[in-house]
């Protein structure tokens, strides 16, 4: 079992080499939000969340927040998905995430339930892991679940324990910040370890690292899909920390040398 963070531009600026000297084994980062029609909007910090945590050697998963109001509009949001995702490591799950929205919630239960296994049918077809985020409440009663089995379940309940009774690999278990008493506004006391701001805090059940590893998924394990953008940034990065200390030699060996 690890223990997780999802996080989106609500959390500001994060100190992703602090969170994982903090002890946490996985992010889910929020890609963005799709649309009725289908399309996606990123998220305003989805690159530099993405490009933090690859760059610190955190695990990371992404999830898009569902406005699609028919499986042809899930289906064009995932293939966006998809594409946003490409140039970052991703070792955790592609992840529909499905809430309480008012236009969703005017849908039938098998119209919501057809427009996840969408999105989710898209993002699998694509060879990357594909999930669904939801409520307890919302799996056991908003969808047929039983008709989504092909797929993990990132199960959100603030309580001491996860009652949802099909199979799920994350369990998102509350949010950590400074104010609040679990139980009544399930805010657990405490801070995530380089976030600022209030941060949902989960817990992961499967070495999914390893899995898709192991299953050729997410684009890794083949060297014609190595990440050569990502290496790129991360060794321009390395190059900017270095130039200081480069000049400062420079200015050094003049004043040496007269």
């Amino acid at each position: 079992m690890k223990k997780g963070i999802d996080v989106s531009h609500y959390q500001g600026q994060i100190d992703w080499p602090a969170v994982k000297a903090g002890g946490i084994g996985f992010a889910m980062i929020r890609v963005g939000w799709t649309h009725y029609e289908g399309g996606l909007t990123l998220d305003d910090r989805f690159v530099q969340n993405i490009e933090g945590a690859n760059a610190a050697g955190i695990p990371a998963g992404v999830y898009a927040y569902g406005y699609d109001l028919s499986p042809g509009a899930a289906r064009i949001s995932a293939a966006q998905v998809i594409e946003a995702v490409k140039p970052y490591r991703l070792e955790y799950p592609v992840c529909y995430d499905q809430e309480y929205e008012e236009v969703l919630m005017a849908l039938s239960r098998t119209q919501r339930t057809e427009i996840c296994a969408a999105f989710l049918e898209t993002v699998q077809k694509s060879r990357y892991y594909a999930m669904l985020y939801a409520s307890k409440d919302w799996l056991e009663h908003w969808v047929f679940d039983e008709q989504l089995t092909d797929y993990d379940k990132w199960v959100a309940q603030y309580a001491d324990a996860c009652t949802y009774q099909g199979e799920f690999g994350i369990w998102q278990y509350g949010v950590m910040g400074e104010e609040g008493v679990k139980g009544q506004d399930y805010t657990i006391a405490g801070q995530v370890q380089g976030v600022a701001a209030n941060c949902d805090v989960d817990f992961s059940y499967r070495d999914y690292p390893g899995i898709i590893r192991e299953a050729g998924l997410n684009r890794l394990g083949s060297v014609s899909e190595t990440n050569y953008e990502m290496l790129y940034k991360e060794a321009a990065r390395e190059i900017d920390l270095l130039r200081p200390k480069a000049e400062k030699y420079d200015q050094i060996r003049i004043i040496v040398n007269g």
